[in-house]
């Protein structure tokens, strides 16, 4: 199950709350299970530039980061014209994940967009059998966007043979100009 939304640009983006919750059973059979957060990803915020992250070889020296202010953004207008695929993403190694929820979430802010569904964040993962499989966690209508920073978060439930969380990746997947900021898993 994967479901998601975005809220206007109204919402302070340090403000987000952006967690990957995962279900504990705790303590002594007959007892309720009890829900954690952890924050998975590192420098979600960009605050340490590309710190944890890692830009698509495809990109040579170009920075897909980008200074707004005093903040950095990960920008997804690579110079490559119709460039399609991974802008940036994070290696995992988060195990004991089968049937458990997570919630993604990010700022994203529509400079130019035409019709379409160009801003994704994909979750990869292992499986007990050992094949890696990519899920669409995210991948935002155009439409739902702002010229200021749009707060999309979405919740996805993985397979029950998912062994281990291996890569988040934030997509750009058709044409337009987008900034994003605040990814949290």
């Amino acid at each position: 199950m994967n479901t998601h939304t975005c809220t206007g640009g109204f919402l302070r983006r340090h403000l987000l709350a952006l967690v990957v919750t995962m279900g504990i059973g705790v303590g002594s059979v007959g007892q309720a299970g009890v829900t954690t957060a952890q924050e998975l990803l590192q420098n979600g915020s960009f605050t340490n530039e590309l710190q944890g992250w890692k830009k698509s070889p495809k990109f040579g020296t170009w920075s897909p980061l980008l200074q707004n202010g005093d903040n950095w953004v990960l920008q997804l207008h690579p110079p490559t014209g119709g460039y399609r695929g991974v802008v940036a993403y994070q290696n995992l190694n988060v195990s004991g994940v089968g049937g458990q929820t997570f919630t993604c979430s990010l700022a994203v802010q529509k400079q130019y967009g035409p019709e379409g569904k160009s801003v994704a964040v994909h979750l990869d993962y292992v499986t007990t059998g050992g094949q890696q499989v990519r899920t669409n966690l995210l991948r935002i209508d155009n439409a739902d966007l702002e010229y200021a920073f749009t707060n999309c978060t979405a919740t996805l439930t993985l397979a029950d043979n998912a062994a281990k969380v291996v890569r988040l990746g934030v997509f750009k997947e058709g044409d337009g100009n987008f900034s994003v900021d605040d990814v949290s898993l």
